[in-house]
Formats: C-alpha cells, sequence, structure tokens
C-alpha cells in the first residue's frame, strides 16, 4: 500500500468515525468546521462533500447541492480522485434523494471508478451499493441484483476492513433483490448469511433487522409456524419490542395460521 493510499484511507476512517446517522444536523456542523481547518485541499474537499451529505439529510436538497458546487467551483484537481469520487457519490445521492435515480446511474458509476483507482475500496462498494439502489428504482430488482452480486463478490475477494464492513449491508440488499424477485428459497440463504454477519459486527439493531429479514421471507414462503416463532424471539427483545414490523409479522403469521383448513 503507498503512503497516498494509507492516508486516503486513514481519512475515510475519520469520515465514517465522524458521522452521527442519528442527527444529521450536528453532522453536517462537524464536516463544516473539519473541511475549514483542514489545509490539504483534497482532504477539505472530501470533508466538505459529508457536509452536504448530512445537509441532505435533513432536507434540504437545495442546500446541499449548493455546497457540492461550491467544491466544484474551488477547482478540485483532476488527480485528487479520492475527492472526485466522493463528489461523485454525493452528487448522485442527492439526485436519487430528489426523484431523479436514472440521473444518479452515472455518477455512482463514476465515482466507483474513481474510488477504485484512488485505493479507497470501502468507498467503491458504498459507490456500488448506491448503484444498485438507483438502477432498482428504474429497472427493477433484478438489475439492482445483479449490481449487489458485483458488490459481494468484491468483498469476498477483499481482506480491507473498509471493504469487508459492507458485507451485511450488500447481503440484505441481495436478500431483498432476490425477494422482490420472486425468489424467496435464495433470499432466505442470503438473509441467514446476513444473520451470521450482523452478529460478529457488534450492531445489536442491524442484527434484529436480519433476523426480521429471515423470519418475513419465511411468512412469503409459507412457513408461518417458524416465522412466528422468530418474531415472538423477537418481540421480548427491548429493541424489537418498540419495532411495529416486528407486531405486524406477528399479526400476520397469527393470521395465517388461523386461517388453515381444519
Amino acid at each position: 500500500m503507498t503512503d497516498l493510499v494509507a492516508i486516503r484511507r486513514e481519512l475515510e476512517q475519520r469520515v465514517v468515525d465522524a458521522w452521527d446517522f442519528a442527527d444529521p444536523a450536528a453532522t453536517a456542523d462537524t464536516f463544516r468546521r473539519a473541511a475549514d481547518e483542514e489545509r490539504d485541499p483534497e482532504a477539505s474537499a472530501v470533508l466538505r462533500t459529508q457536509q452536504a451529505r448530512a445537509t441532505g439529510l435533513t432536507g434540504d436538497f437545495t442546500e446541499a447541492a449548493r455546497i457540492l458546487d461550491g467544491i466544484e467551483s474551488s477547482g478540485v484537481d483532476v488527480s485528487a480522485t479520492h475527492a472526485r469520487a466522493r463528489l461523485a457519490i454525493e452528487r448522485g445521492r442527492v439526485l436519487t434523494s430528489t426523484g431523479d435515480a436514472a440521473g444518479a446511474g452515472p455518477y455512482f458509476v463514476e465515482g466507483h471508478r474513481l474510488a477504485t483507482g484512488a485505493g479507497v475500496g470501502g468507498l467503491a462498494l458504498d459507490a456500488l451499493h448506491m448503484q444498485a439502489i438507483a438502477a432498482g428504482s428504474t429497472d427493477g430488482p433484478d438489475a439492482a441484483r445483479a449490481i449487489d452480486e458485483r458488490a459481494l463478490a468484491e468483498i469476498e475477494g477483499s481482506d480491507d476492513p473498509q471493504v469487508r464492513r459492507w458485507l451485511g449491508s450488500i447481503l440484505n440488499n441481495l436478500g431483498w433483490d432476490l425477494h422482490d424477485c420472486g425468489r424467496p428459497d435464495e433470499a432466505l440463504s442470503v438473509f441467514e448469511r446476513a444473520v451470521e454477519a450482523r452478529a460478529t459486527a457488534d450492531d445489536h439493531s442491524a442484527w434484529l433487522v436480519a433476523r426480521w429479514c429471515v423470519g418475513r421471507t419465511l411468512r412469503t414462503l409459507g412457513r408461518h409456524d417458524e416465522a412466528l416463532a422468530l418474531m415472538r424471539e423477537l418481540v421480548v427483545d427491548p429493541v424489537g419490542a418498540d419495532d411495529d414490523h416486528v407486531h405486524e409479522e406477528i399479526a400476520e403469521n397469527v393470521k395465517a395460521i388461523a386461517g388453515r383448513a381444519p
């Protein structure tokens, strides 16, 4: 690994550590201050893109786009592939969030190309995961599945922790692609893998969601007794007890079991 790639990966970890998705307004301010204080132009541009992303998550997409415009007008050097990758991905995210998935797709393709070239594999996975979401919106779950399978192959071929951390998310998305393509048996296997991945990631809420996906797919397969048993395990968990989706699944499975012919 070159020194430049190592610096870029350190910056990516800094970005990940600074995010608080529960408070995007505060996160936007965190990144604004960090970008203002950063002396390296490319690093400052990377941090500024995250100010834009967090601003978009507050619902102010006009301001998010204005921030991205400002980064571009400041003159991002052609050699600054890390910043240009972040800029492309955040452009795509704004377009996706404002209903233009078709316009967003090329930005994610470009973001993946640039991030791969910059040696920041975790960011390249982010671009692929967003590309799959955009493709699903425009061309359906089978198009999303093809991209998510490509993302999974990249994860499985990497030992980079920033790439590997995407495993649970991509398995979750791929599972829903398969489920929505009418392939629930395959989806179930993928969701079961996601449970294993989430169990080792020290994120209890994400692990519960992964288990919920297994139970939801069991209902699709008509395996209502198994689905109900799983949901009843989730509902005694403090997080699961507050999740309306868990209660809805319990009701659906109880209804299906009650409706069986005697």
